[in-house]
């Protein structure tokens, strides 16, 4: 069976063998040492030799004795310069340099250039020439050591290290044993129970493995496991990035700095910024009107006992104490526009409880606040209707008890002279009463009972409310003008008939003293949407009056016929069309021109002829419910 190399056993190979290596280098560089000697020895001395060749020829040729001894004085600097002379030609002394006055002087011969090795000395020998003669030799001592200390430092150290290390080798050994194998034994064991909780099977082993071995291969297992855990935790990035991708509110999250990390598209809708504009670039004080931030620092700051100041404090001192800060906040959008939302900020804190940073949540509250102005308004309203409705039947009601008991004391007395004339005004009061009872119940009806929609050719609404109204315009000679490309829509037809009926009466009622009443129904297609109309040149609408004219019971003559409920209906109806009903008039005897829209569903075959009904199923003509009631 093949013998498994364990840790502990491949480590102390690995030492022994640095420990070889250690010893071979240094054997190697004391080799080294010994054979290049000569060579690197004459480079050592050369670099001396060329600094004072540079000044002794001249100073040989004229035999300037003490010029060459104060040149050669200057090697006190060098060190490895133990003596220096120079001689003529002949070999006459010329100059002598001496590191050491105790030292016998060296003996001048007549030398080739070159070095010597004598006596543990080594010397250099250079000619010294003039215009390529020779005229005398520089002579440079030196000891081996003194030039070739570091080299053979260095191979004393690579020695020594070797035989250090073998002898650390036998202690390490045993080392190795303790703090590093029988750690990887534990790691190990751990790694297997790892393996054991995930319910992975190790793999079959073919060959005996070393530790280490056996770590790479439970690594691998936990390798698959991660990326599988990596797939799932992608999965519900991506899931989490959907939510935020479509959240219809506003998602935005900041560091612990208050720069913006998080801003989601509902946000970029909300507010008009673009991700990459806010992102790592701005803080949420961008679209926070400031002076709501100096309020609400005033608040905390009574709340808390303790100075907030006026920047993103004012929205992290609450969800900093584990609290979530819900409140109405006014956002400015990129273009100016202020818009209320209801924001909910709210602390990160990672799975340690670190605060990592926070996030704010804003729902818009436009819609909202625009159906709670619709509420105020429609309760008002409410409150004006059974004011007025009390107002109005209460008025019949005194007349009819006030003629009863005059009818009743008459009938008791036996007066019969006023009795005709007393039931008549009874009868008078009750037709009232049941005629504004008729209209509140028809105001009530509309919205809660519409019938199904259908092609609605207006320039056939518009001729059967004339053909009903004929009498009335021919007794008060009204000239009607109708544009003859009056549109297909789409809607309630009997809702749209009673609209223009009530909006044709009217004009004939208050057309005035006009000596050429004239009415003109049409509808205009230039703008952004359809405006029809129904224009007169009657009394007219004063300003003051061109929007309560609309409400319950409001009439300009209250001398007029009629209950005052008409225009009311008219504009609930349209409403639950989904368009919208103004008047324009330039003041009392100037005519008036009311002007209503349909909405965007009943425009859908605007551009059909008349005489075309492909949108809606007309075969259904009986009402339905629509709320309840």
């Amino acid at each position: 069976m093949k013998r498994t190399l364990t840790i502990s056993r491949k480590l102390t190979l690995v030492l022994w063998s640095a420990s070889l290596i250690m010893l071979l280098a240094g054997g190697a560089t004391w080799w080294w040492h010994h054979h290049t000697g000569p060579r690197r020895m004459e480079a050592a001395l050369e670099p001396y030799a060329q600094l004072l060749g540079a000044s002794l020829p001249a100073l040989v040729s004229l035999r300037a004795t003490n010029q060459i001894t104060e040149l050669l004085g200057a090697l006190r600097a060098a060190p490895p310069i133990r003596e220096a002379a120079v001689t003529d030609l002949d070999g006459q002394l010329l100059s002598l340099y001496r590191q050491s006055l105790s030292d016998p002087p060296r003996p001048l011969q007549a030398q080739t250039e070159g070095v010597y090795f004598m006596e543990g000395e080594v010397e250099l020998v250079r000619f010294i020439r003039v215009d390529g003669q020779t005229v005398g030799r520089l002579h440079l001592w030196s000891h081996p050591r003194l030039l070739d200390r570091e080299a053979r430092s260095h191979a004393l150290h690579l020695v020594a290290m070797g035989i250090l290390l073998l002898g650390l080798t036998f202690w390490q050994t045993r080392l190795v044993r303790h703090t590093v194998a029988r750690p990887v034994e534990a790691l190990t064991a751990k790694v297997d129970h790892v393996i054991a909780q995930q319910g992975l099977q190790p793999e079959a082993e073919a060959t005996p493995r070393d530790e280490v071995e056996r770590l790479d291969a439970h690594f691998e297992q936990m390798r698959h496991v991660l990326r599988r855990h990596e797939s799932e935790l992608r999965e519900t990035n991506e899931f989490l990035q959907a939510l935020l991708n479509y959240a219809t509110h506003a998602i935005i999250s900041v560091d612990n700095h208050g720069t913006i990390t998080t801003f989601n598209p509902a946000a970029e809708r909300l507010l008009g910024y673009t991700a990459e504009e806010v992102i790592g670039r701005r803080t949420p004080l961008l679209f926070h009107d400031a002076a709501e931030i100096r309020q609400r620092a005033e608040e905390l700051s009574r709340l808390t006992g303790q100075p907030v100041p006026e920047n993103m404090e004012v929205f992290w001192c609450l969800p900093r104490r584990g609290q979530t800060d819900e409140r109405e906040w006014t956002y400015i959008r990129c273009d100016g526009h202020r818009l209320p939302v209801w924001l909910s900020v709210a602390a990160l804190r990672d799975a340690k409880g670190q605060l990592r940073g926070y996030v704010g949540i804003a729902e818009d509250l436009t819609q909202r606040k625009a159906q709670e102005q619709e509420l105020r308004r429609k309760n008002e309203e409410m409150e004006r209707f059974i004011y007025t409705v009390s107002h109005d039947l209460k008025s019949p009601l005194v007349t009819i008890k006030g003629f009863a008991g005059e009818l009743l004391r008459a009938l008791q007395e036996k007066r019969y002279e006023h009795l005709a004339e007393d039931l008549q005004r009874v009868i008078a009061a009750t037709d009232k009463m049941s005629e504004l009872l008729n209209d509140l119940l028809e105001l009530s009806r509309v919205g809660r009972v519409m019938y199904p929609p259908s092609e609605v050719a207006l320039a056939q609404v518009v001729q059967e409310a004339l053909t009903l109204l004929e009498g009335t315009f021919r007794e008060r000679r009204v000239e009607v003008v109708l544009q003859p490309d009056l549109p297909t829509v789409c809607g309630d037809r009997r809702r749209l008939f009673e609209v223009y009926l009530n909006l044709l009466e009217n004009a004939a009622k208050f057309m005035g003293p006009q000596p050429t009443p004239r009415v003109e129904i049409g509808w205009d297609k230039t703008g952004p949407e359809p405006v029809f109309f129904v224009q007169d040149n009657g009394i007219g609408v004063p300003p003051a009056y061109q929007e309560t004219i609309f409400g319950l019971f409001n009439k300009l003559d209250h001398d007029s016929p009629g209950t005052g409920l008409g225009l009311a209906i008219v504009r609930r109806i349209i409403e639950v069309h989904g368009g919208r009903i103004w008047v324009q008039s330039e003041g009392r005897g100037r005519g008036s021109r009311f002007c209503f829209t349909l909405g965007q569903k009943a425009l859908t075959s605007t551009l059909q002829p008349a005489n075309k009904t492909e949108m809606c199923d007309e075969s259904a003509s009986a009402p339905h419910p629509v709320g309840g009631g």
